[in-house]
């Protein structure tokens, strides 16, 4: 029987797979649950939460609510659980780029609402699909989105603060960028040259500690 408590020590150095594998199991074990428990209420079989334990297997962010809920953790530990597992969930580096502000600040202003929403997106931990289904769009009106091919809809970034928590501040920033990238296309569709279409220059993203590449990630309710 797998109930009991594993006491090893938390390992501080780079994290790795096998760090939030070992964690997950710690978490397990000391709820008293068996692999089969925990793999029947995510909907997988034992052996997918073999690998993820073992490390050979990356924590899906849509289970990791659910492990909540079946381990009884606390936001605190979920969020340590989390941090472990995403720096390897991230499939681009450009993933990692857009959580970094002052990388941010220095992109042309008409593709820096999609860079931000990006940034929003992957600080959530929510992949691409998810965050369409969210919002009732396709996967690839956010990818056109996040590339800066088009304005984001007021509608759907209010839907987007709603999604995952967006603070007014970040709201505000938002649908600035994005109608700098409003004005740019209509500019650019009545027939003007990129170099001469006259839009509002966007003030500089804050650095916020929450966008920061080293922070802490919150999983959003």
């Amino acid at each position: 029987m797998e109930n009991g408590t594993d006491n090893a020590p938390m390992n501080t150095s780079a994290p790795d797979k096998a760090e939030a594998g070992s964690l997950l199991r710690r978490l397990r074990k000391s709820g008293g649950h068996y692999q089969e428990t925990l793999a029947q209420a995510l909907g997988i079989d034992r052996s997918s939460i073999s690998l993820m334990e073992s490390g050979d297997s990356v924590i899906p962010i849509e289970h990791m609510r659910k492990i909540q809920k079946t381990l009884n953790l606390s936001d605190a530990q979920l969020n340590e659980l989390n941090n472990l597992a995403a720096p390897f969930r991230f499939r681009t580096d450009r993933d990692i780029r857009a959580l970094d502000a002052g990388w941010l600040n220095q992109q042309p202003s008409e593709k820096r609402a999609g860079l931000l929403l990006q940034a929003f997106r992957v600080r959530s931990m929510a992949s691409r699909q998810s965050f369409a289904d969210n919002l009732e769009v396709s996967s690839r009106q956010i990818y056109e989105w996040e590339n800066g091919n088009g304005a984001i809809p007021n509608k759907k970034i209010q839907a987007i603060q709603a999604k995952i928590g967006l603070t007014d501040q970040e709201v505000a920033q938002l649908k600035e960028l994005s109608e700098i990238c409003r004005q740019f296309y209509a500019a650019q569709r009545l027939g003007m040259k990129a170099g001469s279409t006259q839009v509002g220059a966007a003030a500089p993203l804050a650095n916020h500690t929450e966008l920061a590449l080293d922070s802490s990630a919150k999983i959003q309710r």
